[in-house]
């Protein structure tokens, strides 16, 4: 598990043109919590387990609880797959739209 600093050091809230970057809009669904900035450049190699666990710290979801993403409120992609495959495949002019919520919702 990664630690915390290195979470919240690779997300930045100022999404910006970068190669090796893509910028991640995220919005909540259902019961889950709101982030306070809800656009972030994130590194295109990041799996979706990733933003998994990096949404967990962030909204400090106690271990134990699920926390669900789901692409285009569709389909929630494998954990295994990076972010540049999803955004290659969905992505939506210049970012990834993921949706998360604490319940399954959609597919």
């Amino acid at each position: 598990m990664a630690s915390s600093t290195e979470l919240s050091s690779v997300a930045s809230p100022n999404p910006s043109e970068s190669d090796d970057k893509i910028v991640l809009s995220l919005r909540a669904a259902g019961n889950a919590p709101q982030l306070k900035h809800k656009k972030f450049a994130v590194e295109k190699d990041r799996s979706v387990a990733w933003v998994v666990q990096w949404l967990c710290q962030k909204l400090k979801i106690e271990e134990g609880e699920t926390m669900f993403v789901y692409v285009q409120q569709a389909f929630a992609p494998p954990l295994d797959t990076d972010l540049e495959t999803l955004y290659k495949n969905y992505g939506t002019g210049d970012k990834l739209v993921l949706t998360y919520c604490k319940t399954q919702a959609w597919g």
